[in-house]
């Protein structure tokens, strides 16, 4: 996929969330039972420091709300990071009197290189990317965005990210919006050459307004991100949704023998 189409469908992206952030965030607010499970496998490497956590992805902030007030794993050190500021606006109220030695929010490209220029740490315990990676556009991209958050773990913390399987639910199936209908209306039209399988257009409520950018991996473009991590595999899961598995967990652990 060319620059150009990678830029076109993350300004996609990002229209669709300015203009729909406040009814995005009032069908997003309760917490995915895949959060516990992995909490359940996070293990603070200080009991006496605020466990650094990073949250890539965070949107309306519900898993800061969910880490810091439901289901706590001591003292933490809390950075959000989204590309929508009408999101992370909303996050920032929602989490207001929260219980955190630090709490803080950037606004950040992260479908571009504007992410690598980030004053973000290489020592964080815990970095979680839930509802992100489907929205990152190209194979390329998508690889530079998991090691990016690889690098950004201290020896022995935890990296979760999250697949969703929309492609497999039939209620998001038939929102899936062909291309050429798209392109029929839309004023920056697509090309369609340059995608890739798994790539799809979705709408969203009434359907009116601009739609999603999604994409669908399938399991080898998963082993292609994480097989060159050099992290260990600790957990893979299904969670989420009415059935149970529209999200599927991936959990890794650097060793603590590893350097930053």
């Amino acid at each position: 996929m060319n620059l150009a189409t990678r830029q076109s469908l993350n300004a996609l992206n990002c229209r669709f969330y300015g203009e729909r952030a406040s009814e995005f965030d009032a069908t997003r607010k309760h917490e995915w039972p895949g959060w516990q499970k992995t909490i359940d496998l996070f293990h603070a490497t200080s009991d006496t420091e605020p466990t650094p956590v990073l949250d890539i992805g965070c949107g309306n902030g519900r898993f800061a709300h969910f880490v810091l007030n439901n289901h706590p794993i001591g003292a933490i050190d809390y950075t959000g990071v989204d590309q929508s500021p009408e999101l992370l606006a909303i996050a920032e109220n929602e989490c207001i009197g929260s219980k955190a030695d630090s709490l803080r929010w950037l606004k950040v490209d992260v479908a571009s290189e504007e992410l690598e220029r980030a004053p973000l740490s290489d020592s964080y315990q815990l970095v979680v990317a839930f509802g992100l990676l489907h929205h990152i556009p190209s194979l390329d991209s998508r690889k530079k965005l998991i090691s990016f958050l690889a690098r950004r773990l201290s020896a022995g913390g935890t990296l979760a990210f999250t697949v969703w399987r929309f492609d497999q639910a039939e209620r998001f199936r038939s929102k899936l919006i062909p291309w050429q209908e798209y392109n029929q209306h839309a004023v920056e039209k697509i090309d369609t050459n340059e995608l890739e399988p798994g790539d799809y257009l979705m709408s969203f409520g009434d359907t009116s307004g601009t739609p999603r950018y999604c994409h669908a991996p399938d399991e080898a473009e998963i082993r292609a991100l994480t097989d060159s991590l050099g992290l260990e595999c600790v957990a893979q899961f299904a969670a989420d949704g009415k059935t149970g598995d529209l999200n599927e967990y991936h959990v890794f652990v650097k060793s603590d023998g590893d350097s930053h």
